[in-house]
């Protein structure tokens, strides 16, 4: 399935995807990073905010926490297990 996912208001600057590929993780200059879900595209939860730009995000192994850097010169964490849990999007075979 090909589907546009729309909702950054800025440039995108990165994506990953999770390991069971299911989740998308994306970053833009509108210094939001968004969870998206592959398996219908629609955006999971609210957009996690950011003091500036998103440059780059990444996907812990087990896919509970990403981490993404931002122009501000930090790095941030987010557990998003509950989010992916409240979806039904959580892996349960990673423990």
């Amino acid at each position: 399935m090909l589907k546009a996912l729309t909702g950054h208001t800025g440039a995108v600057c990165a994506i990953a995807v999770s390991l069971d590929g299911r989740v998308l993780a994306s970053t833009s200059w509108d210094k939001t990073a968004r969870l998206w879900n592959l398996e219908n595209g629609e955006p999971i939860a609210l957009p996690l905010q950011h003091p500036d730009f998103d440059i780059c995000v990444s996907f812990s192994t087990d896919g509970k926490i990403i981490a993404t850097g931002c122009w501000d010169h930090n790095a941030y964490s987010w557990d998003i297990s509950g989010i992916l849990e409240e979806v039904g999007l959580l892996n349960p075979a990673v423990s």
